[in-house]
């Protein structure tokens, strides 16, 4: 997974941003068929991130984008979906110099994907932990 992330102080205290995300996968399944299946996908994610004099922050994102999952060694089916996530999160910034800082966040995420052509729909829900690294331009 490839994943691009930037963000703009429209305010003091208040950024928004925006994450592009890629993902490439392959693995085989030997539970079930043991085909090989690959998937591919992109999502566009909106980011609003708010901090507290404190380096507490707040955060919350919406992201929209496709996936597409290929299964089968001769006969390949596919299936194609689109997908749609959220997640809310807290979070502190630790500036290891006035630019950079290490950012744990904990949160709430649900990542939803839809097949185009049944509705068929996964979905999954839960708590995350992150830590990030965080590198701030500018003033």
């Amino acid at each position: 997974s490839l994943e691009h992330h930037f963000g703009y102080f429209v305010i003091d205290n208040l950024a928004v941003g925006a994450t592009l995300d890629f993902g490439l996968s392959k693995w085989n399944d030997k539970v079930d068929s043991d085909d090989d299946v690959s998937s591919t996908s992109i999502e566009f994610t909106p980011t609003v991130r708010y901090y507290l004099p404190q380096n507490i922050f707040f955060q919350g994102q919406v992201g929209f984008g496709a996936a597409k999952y290929k299964y089968g060694s001769g006969t390949v089916d596919e299936e194609k979906y689109n997908t749609l996530s959220f997640a809310l999160a807290a979070g502190y910034a630790y500036f290891l110099t006035d630019n950079v800082a290490v950012e744990p966040m904990i949160g709430y995420g649900s990542y939803r994907e839809k097949d185009k052509d049944t509705d068929v729909k996964n979905i999954n829900n839960g708590l995350f932990l992150r830590v990030g690294l965080q590198v701030y331009l500018g003033k």
